[in-house]
């Protein structure tokens, strides 16, 4: 995979965990642009001041907005944005939401990075991924 110029926002309130994927994502996609935003405040103003992000990873239980309405706001401010949300929510009706509202990829954040880093290739080909424990 040679991604060059690829464009990726992460969107996560904690602060380990964008590390810990900004760490993982510059391990196996070479020259990427990598732009963190720890609100959905701050993920409206990155997606405005960045446009069309290749890949927004998403998490969808930030402060004051949760599931698929954030789903449904990065839709309209970034319509072609692969979205691929990282949760460790379990409940049925959420992750259905998240499903329906057209995520792109749906991990388990209680999967190793590997399983993240392997459907890569997939997701940037505009397949979808949903994990094993999610179906």
């Amino acid at each position: 995979m040679n991604p060059e110029g690829l464009r990726i926002l992460i969107a996560d309130d904690h602060p380990l965990f964008r590390e810990a994927l900004i760490h993982a994502i510059r391990n196996c996609v070479d020259d990427a642009g990598i732009v963190e935003a720890d609100s959905l405040d701050t993920l409206q103003s990155d997606v405005e001041a960045h446009p069309e992000p290749d890949l927004l990873f998403l998490d969808i239980s930030m402060p004051f907005a949760s599931g698929a309405e954030i789903l449904h706001d990065v839709r309209r401010w970034s319509p072609h944005t692969r979205i691929l949300v990282f949760t460790g929510i379990t409940s049925a009706g959420i992750l259905a939401g998240v499903v329906e509202a057209g995520v792109d990829g749906l991990f388990s954040k209680s999967q190793p990075t590997s399983a993240m880093v392997a459907k890569l290739p997939l997701l940037l080909r505009g397949g979808r991924y949903v994990a094993p424990e999610f179906t």
